[in-house]
């Protein structure tokens, strides 16, 4: 799109058309413990391992990392992994991958607005959900964790993992969608007002075409209109920068009447 003409984009260095989709070419970035203040825009990680792993610094007053406007997809294991860190993810699509699109495990800090989370894999079998919250971990404990107006789906029943809530995992779902069938709600259930609030379960979120990664979304989508409007004035424009300050929709793209699946 021509949005993105001036994207950084970073992937294996195998350039021939018979690669541009085939996962785990190159491990992917790791963001030290010890490093703080990560700043990424319009950036495009595909075909790596692990697209982005992060760990440490879960207290500093600033993100460890505040990525927006950028995407991560095809990543062998998991496009986004987080380790006891603070992340602020704005206008940001983690889409298929081998494990999950996002891990967030032994604790931290991490927001996410009008996130794309979607996972519809298909080079085999896949592990884990589309979000995983892992806080099993001796001595883990989420200092927040929360996400509004994004959508959570993949071509799996459940895609919400959240492990360990007996260690003080703190979480919030505002104005989601989240797909999970059968089973019953993670953690305390759908119904926890505290936890979930206007959540949509098991809509079709109408995306243009899953497999190749495109995420945008078309007029018959069942989560136009339903993304947080305050969040929204805070983002007036989506990934592609459509403005979205009226009547918003869920996730990283505005939907445009001429886009259809």
């Amino acid at each position: 799109p021509g949005a993105l003409e001036r994207e950084v984009v970073m992937e294996g260095d195998r350039l021939e058309a018979a690669y541009s989709d085939t996962p785990g070419q190159w491990d992917g970035l790791w963001l030290s413990s010890g490093s703080n203040g990560h700043a990424v825009e319009y950036l495009t990680i595909k075909n790596a391992i692990r697209g982005i792993f992060l760990e440490g610094n879960p207290g500093s007053g600033t993100p460890v990392l505040h990525m927006r406007n950028s995407r991560i997809y095809n990543s062998a294991l998991v496009n986004l992994w987080t380790r006891n860190t603070y992340v602020l993810g704005e206008n940001l699509v983690l889409g298929n991958a081998g494990v999950a699109s996002l891990l967030c495990e032994n604790g931290g800090r991490y927001s996410f607005r009008h996130c794309t989370l979607a996972n519809y894999w298909s080079e085999g079998g896949r592990s884990g959900p589309t979000l995983l919250l892992d806080n099993t971990a001796d001595g883990a404990g989420f200092q927040a964790s929360d996400f509004t107006s994004c959508l959570i789906t993949g071509n799996a029943a459940q895609e919400l993992g959240i492990l360990g809530e007996e260690g003080g995992l703190s979480y919030l779902f505002s104005h989601c969608l989240i797909r999970y069938e059968g089973g019953g709600g993670p953690g305390p259930g759908f119904t926890d007002g505290e936890k979930f609030i206007q959540v949509l379960l098991n809509a079709a979120p109408g995306f243009i075409n899953p497999a190749r990664q495109d995420f945008r979304i078309g007029p018959s989508s069942q989560v136009l209109g339903l993304a947080n409007p305050d969040t929204a004035l805070l983002l007036p424009l989506d990934l592609l920068g459509t403005d979205r300050t009226s009547e918003p929709d869920m996730g990283a793209y505005q939907h445009l009447a001429s886009e259809s699946p």
